[in-house]
Formats: structure tokens, sequence, C-alpha cells
């Protein structure tokens, strides 16, 4: 019960409502406990630019690196040496008829496949005496190797190559009694022959 006085001393006695009045002040109501609000919630607004920039960059550089490691892993796992083409095996290294034969032959139809037996830079492609067509392939580690007869060089001078890369096709041009393959291997930038075979062997390449 609530008790006004008014100015002239009397006291005005103000009974309450029959209904009860709740602690919020709406009749009829009941009191129920505050409800618990969330604590602040933080909102992802613009980035500023500096900030920006720097995770633009941070991707950029894990893509970047990820590239490296895929190039990396397809150099690792493609061959760095390859047999120059199939077929018969019909001539080796060494003495033939009374002179050095400088290379290995390797018979098969004409238009057989020949490729890279190793990564380099084509240094001569076309006619060539004695060879009627070749292609000369110098490595980065300085081996020269030599395709002779070929009824057709697919490749230009100054062209990069990766071992295992068709080159050219198998034929019977020049000083040649048959279709096949005339393959030399010349170490230290041409300046000394190896044996074909054993360059091959030596590579992983098995000959048998």
């Amino acid at each position: 019960m609530d008790q006004h006085t008014e100015a002239g001393g009397e006291h005005i006695h103000l009974i309450a409502h029959e209904e009860s009045i709740s602690p919020a002040g709406q009749s009829g109501d009941i009191a129920l406990p505050p409800a618990e609000l969330p604590g602040p919630v933080a909102v992802q607004g613009d980035l500023p630019l500096e900030s920006a920039a720097a995770m633009v960059s941070s991707l950029a550089a894990g893509t970047e690196i990820d590239a490296r490691r895929q190039v990396a892993e397809e150099t690792a796992r493609r061959p760095t040496a390859a047999m120059p083409t199939v077929g018969t095996l019909t001539s080796e290294f060494g003495q033939r008829w009374g002179s050095l034969h400088g290379g290995i032959d390797i018979a098969n139809a004409i238009g057989t496949p020949i490729v890279a037996a190793t990564d380099g830079t084509v240094i001569d492609a076309g006619p060539a005496q004695g060879f009627g067509n070749w292609v000369r392939l110098l490595s980065d580690e300085g081996t020269m190797t030599v395709y002779g007869h070929m009824e057709e060089v697919l490749v230009s001078t100054g062209q990069r190559i990766q071992a295992g890369q068709t080159i050219a096709l198998m034929g019977s041009r020049g000083f040649s009694t048959g279709s096949h393959l005339h393959f030399e291997v010349w170490l230290n930038e041409g300046r000394e022959r190896a044996d074909p075979i054993e360059w091959l062997r030596q590579n992983g390449i098995a000959t048998n």
C-alpha cells in the first residue's frame, strides 16, 4: 500500500489494485528472471589494405611453392635416359671390317620412332654426309648423342629435348644397307667416344 500526502496535510491512502504487480511493472505478469544476453559478437569487417596485401602475398607464395614442388616431383619421375629405339642389334661398337665402328646399329622397319636417349639441346638436325639424315643432341652434362640414317627428322637445331621424346623416324638414308638406326655416344662435349651399350647400362637402361 502506498501513502500520498496532500499539501493540506490529509493522508490519502491508495489501495493497490487487486491484481498483483510484477517486478517488471506489468499487471498480471509472472515474474521471470532476466534472460541472459549473449556476449559481444565479433563481426568480421574489411581487412586493412596492408593485412589484405599480406594475405594475398602469403597465398601466392604458397601456390608458388606448391608449383615448384610439383615440377620437382614430375622431373624426378621422368626418365633421364632412354633406349633410342626398339629393334634388333645388328652391329656393336668396336672394330668392324678393319676400322672402328663408332656406334651401334639397331634394325627395324622404316618409320619406327627414334627417341632422344637423354635430355639436351639439338645442335644439328638434317642432312649429313654418310648418314643421309642425322640428329646430334648435347646434354647439359656434356654428353653428345648421335642418331643417323633417319627417314625423317622431327626436330630442329636449338630445340630443347627430353629423354624419351620422339626426334625422328627410322630409315635407310645415306651409306646404309637397310632400315636401321646408327647410334653414337660421345663424352666431354664430343671429344671422347663411348660404347653406347655400356653408356646405356650405366644409365639404367637394359639392352638385352
